[in-house]
């Protein structure tokens, strides 16, 4: 619904009394008790007064302040609008706003012969027929054609004005001054005009007039109100039914009501309206269906060169009438009748697309076209779920999805290229925002079920269906692509398509440098070269990520994996610290579930990062992990994490004089190693054998790393620390070394190490058992 021109302003005529809502018997219409409306998506407008400047003090002022608040609450172009059926949409114009031109004599081209059967014809703007229209002569529809119907060419016209008002005679029981009601017929006989001037414009396109006049209470009283509303009403040639309305400034319980009667008596003329919009559109497909394909009406068919366009074919008309039959059944809220013809405007797309002859690909028809498909399918899923079919929903997304797959590839634009993956990322992108949007607003998407136990059947015990059930389809489940899941879900698959994009991108740059060709110059590919493809795709997990945890909570190990994406976007993009913050985050988890090869990408692109970083503490902390069993693919590998390990802690300094302590809690360690006491429990003073054995990794020499002494510490009170200071052997290490370390006792006052000489060297499977007692006069508790 339009509404035009409600500026805020207000004749100088005085107003008096309370405030209330008032409309003439015979004139105009009441208020409606339910206050609802079927909203058609093209608006009323709605014009206002501009004479004068409000001031504070005039209630007029006020009440058109008020009216402009309550006539557009609704947000302008929503995507998703649940109340679509309860209000009009608005937009305020200027009330000499003008209506572009319904239709126009095509010019004749220079230099042609003019045909008269073509140039006596005239035609929208916008039609295919017309030279000066963006479609000619071959195009289907322009999104202009969409603009003017919601906002440039409403289905009611409301014209809001100001009844004038004169003083009036000190007592009411004498008459008026002949004067006086000379003025006020002429100023009643203006009105009229202005409305009569504003009712032909309206009426040569078939839209409603309604007039909202304003007036005081003192106004609403005057017994002559009833004969000058029938003058006004006469004089502009307003119909008798919904054509007029008196408004005072009432409270805003009751303005509230009356913007609902103004509605409801109002959505019957805008139904009517877009249905005679659709009767014209309907017999002008009717006599197009029945045409021959080189035949246009009105337009012969006479042979062309090859190089000028030819004019659009009968299905290509198929397609637009289809589209615009949708378009006003949308306005109409005839929701089924509108998804029809978007069905069949989508399979004459199809089948358009299906002739290279019809829609050569690459060509700026053929473009619009696809555009046009995409938004036709995008349509039919939002009427899906505005009827609560997910399901249909879905199957109708795949089904372009698919469709449209398969004809990229007849035009060579198939899984190998980057346009694919684009138009592929942007299909999931639209169908996550509008699930988005709809979940904001309320809907509720399905959850699915399980399907209940068969007839005869029982349950097996292993997830498995039981052997009488295993032919029925219901027992296999529910198919996970034919169940609508929340958007976050189709956020992941646009950014893992626009990954897919990127790198197909990457490849045909290294391939246009090496043989350089056309490629270069081809739109997509420039308009490709200033993509920021990297922060797309964390935008795009980034969003994924959010709504997997909003709608996933204790399934963590999805979000858990997009934040692994979303790190290696950033390490890929060069945003180092970025990518150090979430691999902070998400080893945890991967280390403490033994996700080996996942905990392996991890630690490569975070050892990566610290490198790039020259973060020195960092580095040498995720070599040692790297070096840990089960962590590397290969024993090469993993000598290679030694050798960095190696370089760097002999030609790094340290910040300071104080010892690195790196500690993997939930990391696997480098050293398998193994605490064993000879008996559980010993008496005071009397020696407790212990045995520690420590075993080197049995697929890589550790012989290169630089170990000068190893620290063993008993967890108990007092309990010293026993120190293995490396000295070198003559001979190499043999592959199981016995080491004594003796008695260590406990220090009733001061602790003092024990240090012990061993060579501690660790070839490949290397194995030492450090064995001795322990001496304690006093109980304790040793591990």
């Amino acid at each position: 619904m339009f509404v035009a021109g409600l500026t805020e302003g207000s004749s100088s005529s005085p107003t008096a009394g309370s405030p209330t809502v008032s409309t003439s018997p015979s004139e105009a219409v009441g208020r409606s008790s339910s206050g609802s409306i079927s909203q058609p998506s093209a608006p009323v407008e709605v014009a206002a007064n501009t004479s004068g400047d409000a001031i504070a003090s005039d209630p007029f002022a006020d009440l058109i302040s008020r009216l402009r608040t309550v006539l557009t609450y609704r947000k302008k172009g929503a995507v998703w609008d649940p109340l679509r059926a309860r209000a009009f949409q608005v937009i305020l114009v200027d009330k000499a706003v003008r209506f572009p031109p319904r239709k126009v004599y095509p010019p004749a081209p220079r230099g042609e012969v003019v045909n008269a059967a073509i140039n006596t014809t005239p035609h929208s703007p916008l039609s295919p027929m017309t030279p000066t229209s963006p479609v000619y002569p071959d195009g289907l529809i322009t999104p202009i054609w969409i603009r003017k119907h919601v906002e440039l060419v409403p289905s009611v016209f409301v014209l809001f004005l100001r009844l004038s008002e004169l003083p009036g005679a000190a007592n009411p029981l004498e008459g008026r001054d002949d004067s006086l009601k000379e003025e006020e017929r002429r100023r009643d006989a203006e009105l009229a005009t202005e409305i009569s001037n504003r009712k032909k414009a309206t009426g040569e396109r078939g839209i409603k007039l309604t007039v909202v006049l304003l007036a005081s209470r003192q106004m609403l009283d005057d017994p002559s109100l009833d004969s000058r509303l029938s003058f006004i009403r006469r004089q502009g040639g307003l119909d008798s039914r919904a054509a007029l309305f008196v408004l005072s400034p009432v409270s805003q319980s009751e303005l509230n009501d009356f913007v609902k009667s103004l509605q409801s008596a109002l959505r019957e003329p805008a139904m009517e309206y877009y249905a005679a919009h659709s009767k014209r559109v309907r017999k002008k497909r009717n006599r197009h269906s029945h045409a021959n394909s080189a035949s246009i009406s009105g337009m012969p068919a006479v042979p062309n060169p090859s190089s000028a366009p030819r004019p659009l074919r009968s299905i290509g008309w198929q397609v637009r009438y289809d589209y615009k039959l949708a378009i006003f059944a949308e306005f109409r809220m005839e929701e089924e009748v509108a998804r029809k013809h978007y069905e069949d405007c989508w399979t004459s797309l199809v089948e358009m697309f299906g002739s290279t002859a019809i829609l050569p690909p690459r060509t700026k028809r053929w473009a619009e076209a696809k555009v046009l498909a995409d938004c036709v399918a995008i349509k039919l899923t939002k009427l899906y779920l505005y009827h609560n079919e997910p399901h249909l929903a879905l199957a109708t997304f795949n089904r372009h999805i698919q469709k449209f797959s398969e004809l990229s590839r007849g035009w060579g634009i198939g899984e190998e290229t980057f346009e694919f993956w684009s138009w592929q990322a942007r299909q999931y992108r639209i169908l996550a925002e509008l699930l988005e949007l709809a979940v904001r607003a309320g809907y509720k998407l399905p959850t699915p079920t399980i399907p209940p136990s068969l007839p005869g059947g029982r349950p097996t015990g292993t997830g498995s269906p039981a052997p009488n059930q295993q032919n029925d389809p219901r027992a296999l489940g529910i198919n996970p692509s034919h169940a609508l899941q929340h958007p976050g879900y189709f956020y992941y698959l646009s950014a893992t398509c626009t990954l897919q994009r990127y790198e197909r991108f990457i490849t045909a740059l290294h391939q246009e440098e090496r043989q350089p060709g056309s490629l270069s110059q081809s739109p997509g590919f420039v308009n490709e070269k200033a993509v920021e493809h990297h922060a797309v795709i964390i935008e795009l997990f980034t969003k994924a990520y959010e709504l997997f945890k909003r709608f996933r909570s204790g399934q963590s190990r999805q979000t858990f994996y997009i934040a692994y994406r979303i790190a290696e976007t950033y390490h890929a993009a060069g945003n180092y610290e970025s990518a150090i913050r979430f691999f902070e985050r998400i080893a945890k988890t991967y280390r403490r579930e033994h996700w080996g090869s996942m905990l392996r990408s991890i630690l490569l692109m975070w050892y990566d990062c610290a490198r790039h970083l020259s973060d020195v503490e960092l580095t040498i902390r995720l070599l040692f992990e790297l070096l840990a069993p089960g962590v590397a693919s290969s024993s090469e590998e993993r000598s290679t994490y030694q050798g960095d390990l190696g370089a760097i802690l002999k030609n790094s300094s340290p910040p300071n004089e104080e010892p690195l302590v790196i500690e993997l809690p939930e990391g696997r360690p480098l050293f398998d190693a193994t605490v064993v006491f000879w008996r559980a429990e010993v008496s005071i003073g009397e020696p407790a054998p212990f045995q520690i054995t420590v075993v080197a990794p049995n697929d890589i020499s550790l012989s290169g790393l630089p170990v000068t002494a190893i620290r063993i510490q008993f967890e108990g009170e007092k309990s010293p620390p026993v120190i293995i200071e490396h000295v070198e052997g003559e001979t190499e290490p043999t592959s199981v070394q016995r080491v004594v370390v003796g008695q260590i006792t406990m220090q009733s006052e001061k602790d003092a190490e024990e240090r012990v000489k061993a060579d501690l060297r660790w070839p490949v499977a290397a194995t030492k058992v450090f064995c001795g007692t322990f001496v304690s006069t006093s109980a304790v508790a040793l591990k």
